[in-house]
Formats: structure tokens, C-alpha cells, sequence
């Protein structure tokens, strides 16, 4: 899932996808793919989602509704990721 939204700070700005324990405190271990140049904002979990992630190998129906998803634009992304520091 991806696409644009608009961003009050940034405008617009391409959708990322991160938990909301990342999105209240970024300073911990980003889980998730790594960031490439074909995927610069990668969906992230934190440490606690990962749990839920590695109890399945991916996320699917027994999982998904145990991780609270945020949408941010690829300006916040970059502003909060361990990847853009």
C-alpha cells in the first residue's frame, strides 16, 4: 500500500507506513525491510511489533490487528528515521 498524501509541514509527499510506538518515541530499534533506493521509506516496527511479526513470519489476519499502523508523509519519515540521521 502506498500512494501520496498531504503533510501540513511537508505538503505533499509520498505515504510511509511505521507502528505507533515509533511514530511516540523514535529514538528505539526500527524493525522491518531495509531501506533501498526502490524503497526509501520502508514500513518500520518497533521491537514489540516485532514479536507479533516473528510469531507469524509475516504480517497476515492473526497478527494485523495487533499493531496500531500510523501513516506519515516521507518528509516526517525521513525527519524520525534512523536511516536519514
Amino acid at each position: 500500500m502506498s500512494g501520496k498524501i498531504d503533510c501540513t509541514t511537508h505538503g505533499k509527499g509520498e505515504a510511509a507506513f511505521i507502528c505507533e510506538h515509533l511514530f511516540e518515541n523514535p529514538n528505539q530499534v526500527w524493525c522491518g525491510r531495509a531501506v533501498t533506493k526502490e524503497n526509501p521509506w520502508s514500513d518500520a516496527w518497533c521491537k514489540i511489533c516485532d514479536e507479533h511479526f516473528l510469531a507469524e513470519g509475516e504480517w497476515n489476519e492473526n497478527n494485523e490487528g495487533k499493531i496500531k499502523i500510523k501513516v506519515l508523509c516521507s518528509g516526517c519519515y525521513e525527519g524520525i528515521s534512523p536511516y536519514y540521521r
